[in-house]
């Protein structure tokens, strides 16, 4: 009986040193990513001057500089939410949304990062609606994310079926 007892002692104080280690990664994680985001508030503004005052030779290594910004503050930004969403902090909100109509959102958010890269950005749809139950926030970042880096990855438009 005894030993039984110890074990299961044992098992109890494990389960809370690993809840400990979650708290404590957690809040590290909270942490770094609101410090890092400070610094690139600074270089976002850096960037943006340059690319008005540079020529446009300079122009493509400014606009660089900002899209990678933008990109490190969008991965700390995630980095924080599921932080938070770990931690119970942040509460997921389910409800009815349209995807198609958040879709054509994003896409139609990022047409002039795509501009700027001589990209062409379209978003088509067989489907008019398509309703899910989803947290439209999460959805919206998530969609965010694949658009950012395909302009990103994208080194010249092509139409599909030509070289």
């Amino acid at each position: 009986m005894t030993e039984t007892l110890r074990a299961q002692k044992a098992i109890i104080e494990a389960k809370e040193k690993a809840e400990e280690s979650n708290r404590l990664k957690t809040s590290f994680l909270a942490n770094m990513s609101h410090e890092l985001r400070t610094p690139m508030v600074g270089i976002l503004g850096f960037s943006e001057i340059l690319i008005k005052k540079v020529k446009m030779k300079k122009q493509k290594q400014c606009l660089k500089i900002y899209f990678e910004r933008q990109r490190l503050m969008e991965t700390l930004n995630l980095i924080l939410d599921i932080s938070r969403v770990e931690a119970g902090g942040i509460a997921l909100n389910y409800e009815y949304i349209d995807i198609v109509k958040v879709a054509k959102e994003v896409v139609n958010t990022f047409e002039i990062m795509a501009k700027k890269r001589s990209l062409y950005l379209n978003f088509i749809s067989k489907e008019k609606s398509i309703l899910s139950r989803l947290d439209e926030r999460l959805v919206r970042q998530i969609l965010n994310n694949l658009v950012i880096n395909a302009i990103k990855y994208t080194e010249k438009w092509r139409r599909y079926g030509r070289n």
